[in-house]
C-alpha cells in the first residue's frame, strides 16, 4: 500500500495572535492598545501618510524599522509588485518599559517597522490620520530580501524590501475594552 503524504507543517511564522483593544476612532485619529503574547509579532508593515505615536506600556519589545532611501519616489508608500526597494535601517533594538514614546512620521522615524515581543507586551498606538483603505492610507506588508532588482547587495545599514500580501498566518483579534469610556466611545 502507498504511504499518505505527510501533513502540512503546523508551525506558523506568526505563531501567537495579538489582541487589539480599540479606545477611540474618528476621522482625525485612532487610538488603541495592542496586547502581545510572548514571542508574538506584528510583521514588517507601514503607515502611509500617517503620523504614529507608540508607547510601550509594559514588557520588552524588539523594534526593527526602516525608511525608504528615496522617500520622494513616484512609487509612493510601497514597491512595484515583486521588485525590491532600498530602505535605510532606522532602529534594530529592544525597548524595555518604561521607555520614551516612539514617533513615526510619513517619511521618517521608521515608518516601516516590525514589532516582536520578547515578553508579554502592551503598546498604546495613536495614528493620525487613521488607516483609510482606498484613500492612500492602507497598510502594506514587506519582506526583507537579500538582493535588489539587479542583484545588488544592500550596503551597511540598508536592506532591500519587497511588498507582500498580508501574511495569512498573521492574526489580530479584537478584544473588548472594559476601562473608562471617552471620545467616540463615551456615548451620550
Amino acid at each position: 500500500p502507498s504511504v499518505p503524504p505527510p501533513p502540512p507543517p503546523t508551525h506558523s511564522r506568526y505563531p501567537q495572535p495579538l489582541t487589539y483593544l480599540k479606545l477611540h476612532e474618528s476621522k482625525s485619529f485612532s487610538m488603541g492598545v495592542f496586547c502581545f503574547a510572548d514571542k508574538a509579532v506584528i510583521p514588517l508593515h507601514n503607515h502611509p501618510e500617517m503620523t504614529v505615536m507608540s508607547k510601550l506600556l509594559y514588557g520588552a519589545l524588539h523594534v526593527r524599522s526602516f525608511d525608504w532611501v528615496n522617500a520622494e519616489s513616484e512609487l509612493g508608500p510601497g514597491t512595484l509588485e515583486g521588485i525590491p526597494r532600498l530602505a535605510r535601517l532606522v532602529s534594530d533594538r529592544v525597548v524595555q518599559a518604561p521607555a520614551p514614546s516612539m514617533a513615526l512620521y510619513p517619511t521618517a522615524g521608521g515608518n516601516i517597522h516590525c514589532f516582536t515581543a520578547n515578553t508579554e507586551v502592551a503598546v498604546l498606538d495613536i495614528l493620525s490620520p487613521p488607516y483609510a483603505i482606498g484613500s492612500g492610507r492602507d497598510c502594506h506588508y514587506f519582506d526583507e530580501v537579500p538582493e535588489g532588482p539587479l542583484g545588488e547587495v544592500a550596503g551597511e545599514g540598508e536592506a532591500w524590501l519587497v511588498e507582500i500580501e498580508c501574511p495569512k498566518d498573521f492574526q489580530v483579534k479584537r478584544g473588548p475594552y472594559h476601562g473608562p469610556r471617552f471620545g467616540s466611545e463615551a456615548g451620550g
